[in-house]
């Protein structure tokens, strides 16, 4: 007959050797949940794979990813692109990606010394910010104006030569030239707001402040005018009261 001690020590070895079992059993189900998973992913990997090559080759027929200075003459490019009937060729593609736009800085063509010419003060006002504007200048809020005035039109202007040849077309073009202009406006208005100031030194400061006040109406106005220009040349015209008025203020 087995004593308590013995009965005691056998059920601790059958519950030992199952919660063996069990634990092997789940090491095994878990390696072939692994395996099962691991193919499955890579089942899934093979058949993305597969889909984003065909998609490379389908959009690669239609869109130019920049990669190529071929450039093309004007009879390629689309009507919005037509704006300087005097330049015959050396226009990159119209179906750039952005990618491509910015790939198309170091190729040569016909936006190039535009680009160059717009990038290269950016990057020197970056780099010499402290020597040019120094700190004790900050205490007025001209010296903020002029130096959003500054820089603004490089960055618009960079932008809109950069991917104006992007592949969403015109709907695109026309938000980079909006973006181009109001950098133009910021520098129009902003910029000018020391020159003003300087000239109405000597009024009260109501007077000045509503002249200025003034100045910026017809600035708001000005933009509103070469946002909506239906025509190139509409466009500059719309600031030419900013530049008189400033002109004005030399006197």
């Amino acid at each position: 007959m087995m004593t308590y001690r013995t009965r005691k020590r056998i059920s601790k070895e059958s519950n030992s050797k199952m919660f063996e079992n069990i634990i092997e059993n789940f090491s095994i189900n878990q390696r072939w949940s692994q395996l099962i998973l691991a193919d499955y992913l890579k089942d899934c990997w093979r058949k993305f794979s597969a889909l984003k090559r065909n998609r490379f080759k389908t959009e690669s027929k239609c869109i130019d990813f920049g990669l190529k200075s071929k450039t093309e003459s004007l009879d390629a490019m689309p009507d919005y692109l037509r704006f300087n009937p005097w330049i015959l060729s050396g226009y990159r593609s119209a179906n750039l990606t952005t990618y491509g736009c910015l790939c198309s800085i170091v190729s040569l063509h016909n936006e190039t010394i535009n680009i160059i010419t717009h990038l290269v003060p950016l990057i020197y006002l970056i780099f010499n910010y402290s020597t040019i504007f120094h700190p004790k200048l900050f205490d007025s809020y001209l010296t903020y104006c002029h130096v959003i005035g500054c820089y603004s039109p490089w960055i618009g202007s960079s932008i809109y030569h950069i991917f104006m040849n992007h592949h969403r077309g015109k709907s695109i073009y026309s938000r980079l030239l909006q973006i181009d202009m109001v950098g133009i406006w910021i520098t129009q208005t902003f910029g000018a707001l020391t020159t003003i100031n300087a000239s109405l030194k000597e009024l009260s400061d109501p007077i000045r402040n509503r002249l200025v006040i003034i100045y910026l109406l017809l600035s708001l106005y000005a933009l509103h005018k070469g946002l909506n220009a239906s025509i190139a040349w509409q466009r500059p015209c719309s600031f030419f009261l900013l530049v008189l008025i400033r002109a004005l203020c030399l006197l």
